[in-house]
This record gives C-alpha cells, structure tokens and sequence, in this order.
C-alpha cells in the first residue's frame, strides 16, 4: 500500500518506520511543558540546565523574536503559580455540598427514566420476536406466499435493529453512586494536592479538564493571566455571586 511504501522507504533513510506519527509530548520533569504558553503565544517547553553539582530544571519559550526566549522560567516558579491558581479555583463547601446534591438526585431521576425505557425496548423486542415466529409458522403453512414471507421478515427485522439500538442507548450502569459521588467530591476538595500526587499523564489530563485552551505565563508580571475554565470550575468560581 502508499502507506506501507513510505514507511519502507523512510527504514531506508534511517529513520523510524513510525516518523510521520505525531509525538506525545510526555516528559515526568515538566508536567505544564507545551500545556502553558509564553505571552508571545508560543508553548512554553522544558529543559535542565546543567550546574556545577546538579542539573536546573527551566521552562522557556522557544520563539526566537520574543523578549523571553533567552530568559527561562524555573521549574519551581511556574509550578506553584499553577498549583496557586488550583488552589484559588477549588471549590468550596457550600459548592461541593450541593454539587453532591444535585447530581445524586439528576442521576437518580434519570436513572429511574432508563430502567423504564429500556424495560418498554425489552418488551418490543419480545414482541418482534414472537412476530417473527409467527410470520415463519404462516410460511411453513403455506398461508403467505414467499415473496410476503421475505417482504415482512425485512420489516420486522429493520425494526428489530432500531429496537435493540435504543434499547442500548437506554442501558444504565449499576455501580454504587453514593460512593462514587463520595469519592469525586472528597476529590475535589484539594485539586492542588490532587495534581501534585498525579503521574505525568494524568496531570495532563487533569490539565487540559480544568483549562481546555491551556494558559499563558506573564514572566514580566511573574503570574499566569487569566483564562477560559471548564464549565464545572466556572460555575464553581460564580457559585453565590449570581442568583440561581
């Protein structure tokens, strides 16, 4: 195939045979690298300098036209101006007590609706199954003639199809909710801490949960600037300052 011949010819070269494939950027030493950008715009990378008796770990802008690019940010600095501004948007008591509120009673309700709905696709596949057999009986006896037979076998079995697809969409996971609800909100209760404790891939993860479009560091002001928060941490920073 294409795809095969240029991963020959690329071996060929040298080169991995998996070169085209977009790199992940995972490095244990700098968890907010390519995830928090220089005011220029650029994604802030990461590197150790080495030192007399140890290496010294840096964030630093790459853009070669910014007043940054030869500045670099200690590793330290951005890091516990980031675990501050965790700490300034985790949500508080009241937030979390009627976060737990809300969604065991949401979950609740909806559970209620699915059982209900997923019982009422049960019985209709049941009842397109029964229809099935019959249709088959009337064939084997002759009441319907073949082309009736292969006409109505279709109609119930398309029927079939859409009836078991609902019926998946309404499945509900039985799991202890309670505890779940538990585990998220003791959770949330210390993000800071949270993100510290986290490998590498889950930070990013976490990262990109509480900020989808990342953030940028002022290194002139020393301070992250504001932004954009996931819908959860933005109603929690407006909890009680606007009318429910």
């Amino acid at each position: 195939t294409p795809e095969e011949f240029k991963q020959i010819q690329a071996v060929k070269k040298g080169f991995s045979r998996y070169f085209d494939r977009p790199r992940i950027p995972l490095h244990d030493t700098f968890p907010l690298r390519r995830f928090i950008a220089c005011v220029c715009g650029r994604k802030l990378t990461g590197s150790s300098h080495q030192g007399r008796t140890k290496k010294y770990p840096y964030y630093h802008c790459q853009n070669s036209a910014c007043a940054h690019h030869a500045h670099g940010i200690t590793k330290d600095t951005l890091e516990q101006a980031f675990v501050a501004l965790l700490r300034s948007i985790t949500p508080n008591e009241d937030f979390l007590r009627l976060f737990e509120a809300s969604v065991l009673d949401e979950w609740k309700s909806q559970h209620v609706v699915l059982k209900s709905e997923r019982k009422h696709y049960e019985d209709e596949e049941k009842r397109l199954e029964a229809r099935k057999e019959q249709l088959l009986q009337m064939r084997v006896n002759l009441e319907i003639t073949k082309e009736e037979y292969s006409s109505s076998k279709n109609d119930i079995e398309n029927k079939l199809t859409g009836t078991r697809i609902s019926r998946n969409e309404a499945k509900t996971d039985e799991f202890n909710i309670e505890a779940l609800i538990s585990y998220t909100v003791q959770f949330m209760r210390d993000i800071a801490r949270q993100w510290q404790e986290m490998d590498i891939r889950q930070k990013q993860q976490f990262q990109k949960m509480v900020l989808p479009s990342g953030i940028t560091f002022d290194k002139t002001a020393g301070a992250l600037c504001t932004a954009e928060l996931s819908p959860l941490f933005k109603f929690c920073a407006t909890f009680g300052k606007t009318p429910l």
